[in-house]
């Protein structure tokens, strides 16, 4: 089961996390499987494209400890793994994301009530932490 799917900016390229771990990088134009990315230990839940169409970032499962991966797809046919975020809750649920308008920025929604920003030029630690309004659940993110 495909659980997310997105398009690289210029409509070209379109990836799809899945519950099989893996994220699938598709050429539109002909249909063509480009790459299977791999690294994920869980379901692929969420998947988004930076603003410049380089980079891809898949959201897991919060119960694993890959929850959020970043991959450079520059050229999709052979991506390059950029970084595995690990989550800092132990806390149940679907992680979710998204990149700021500026693509330097990263959002990663993790459980109940967790998300975190990232500076994606620097990702070996959250640049701040953010509780999100009271909520029971987050879901998605824009």
């Amino acid at each position: 089961m495909i659980f997310s799917t997105c398009f690289t900016p210029d409509g070209a390229t379109l990836a799809g996390g899945s519950e099989d771990h893996y994220v699938r990088l598709w050429d539109v134009q002909s249909g063509q499987l480009l790459h299977t990315l791999e690294g994920h230990r869980d379901w692929v839940t969420y998947v988004a494209f930076s603003p410049d169409g380089h980079t891809i970032a898949a959201a897991g499962s919060a119960r694993s400890n890959r929850a959020v991966q970043l991959w450079d797809i520059t050229d999709p046919r052979n991506p390059t793994s950029l970084a595995n975020l690990p989550h800092t809750s132990d806390e149940f649920g679907h992680a979710t994301l998204a990149f700021g308008v500026d693509g330097r920025t990263l959002i990663t929604a993790l459980g109940y009530q967790r998300a975190q920003v990232w500076n994606v030029s620097d990702l070996r630690r959250p640049a701040a932490k953010r509780k999100p309004p009271p909520t029971t659940w987050v879901s998605s993110s824009v």
